[in-house]
């Protein structure tokens, strides 16, 4: 696979994706990702959300060029209004 421009002139490559929704939970899925890439530096994210879009926990990790991103969230949309999950019918 070729590298792809991300911003700041970076180069990327995308050693492994997967993303899928959680057969036991349909509004939950997952993504994990693991690119190379041609920063030099260090950079850590741990996050959880709620009450919004794809709430959920997020992890992020960059070193020395290896970026690894995982998520678990919710595939829902957040009604800002009525304060729930939006509905579809």
């Amino acid at each position: 696979m070729q590298g792809m421009p991300i911003s700041g002139g970076f180069m990327s490559k995308t050693l492994f994706y997967k993303e899928e929704i959680f057969k036991k939970w349909k509004n939950k899925s997952y993504c994990i990702q693991v690119e190379l890439n041609d920063n030099t530096g260090f950079s850590f994210d741990l996050s959880w959300t709620k009450n919004c879009d794809h709430a959920g926990f997020s992890f992020t990790l960059d070193l020395f060029g290896f970026f690894t991103y995982i998520t678990i969230a919710d595939t829902r949309h957040w009604d800002y209004e009525n304060k729930c999950w939006e509905k579809y019918e």
